[in-house]
């Protein structure tokens, strides 16, 4: 990573992206079979990729940008699947159009599989208005990965204050003869 000496924001958001592409849970992400999207967004450990950055890093400013960093991605799932419901729904009513003058009860499951589908709709709508207000299930990744950066910082400085500690080593018999 290079320093930018006169731009040191870009800096942050440069060791962000470095670091994303360095970590394992950014790589990719496949889609296990029989995993939606957001299972598959809520499959991540955000309070041990918070601990590691936490450690690594540990400057507030990464924890400010990785934060909309999760909030982008969970937005993105959230329309990605909207998008995959408005699908099904389109085939269903083109399946219902089909299937009414042939059967009632198959018309009737359509109807039903429809009326699930909108359900699914309104609630994604729901959480994504809910993460706009910092609000709704997002949260749990967001204080999840905060409380896991915190750890993290903390266990550095921790670790940085017993590491330079003058009497770490040696004893007080030693010390005293000096």
């Amino acid at each position: 990573m290079l320093k930018n000496m006169f731009n040191p924001k870009s800096t942050e958001e440069t060791v962000v992206s470095e670091q994303q592409n360095s970590n394992e849970v950014f790589r990719q992400r496949t889609q296990e079979q029989g995993q939606s999207l957001l299972d598959n967004f809520f499959s991540v450990n955000y309070e041990q990729l918070g601990y590691d950055e936490g450690y690594k890093f540990h400057n507030s400013d990464i924890i400010k940008v990785k934060h909309k960093k999760i909030k982008a991605d969970y937005l993105l799932q959230i329309t990605r699947s909207l998008d995959l419901l408005k699908v099904k729904a389109h085939q269903l009513e083109l399946q219902l159009t089909e299937s009414e003058e042939l059967s009632e009860l198959i018309a009737d499951k359509i109807k039903a599989a429809l009326k699930f589908n909108k359900e699914k709709q309104d609630h994604l709508l729901y959480q994504r208005e809910l993460a706009a207000m910092d609000e709704g299930i997002i949260m749990n990744a967001i204080h999840g990965y905060t409380l896991g950066f915190k750890q993290g910082a903390l266990d550095y400085v921790e670790e940085m204050m017993i590491s330079h500690s003058d009497y770490l080593f040696t004893s007080t018999k030693q010390n005293k003869n000096a």
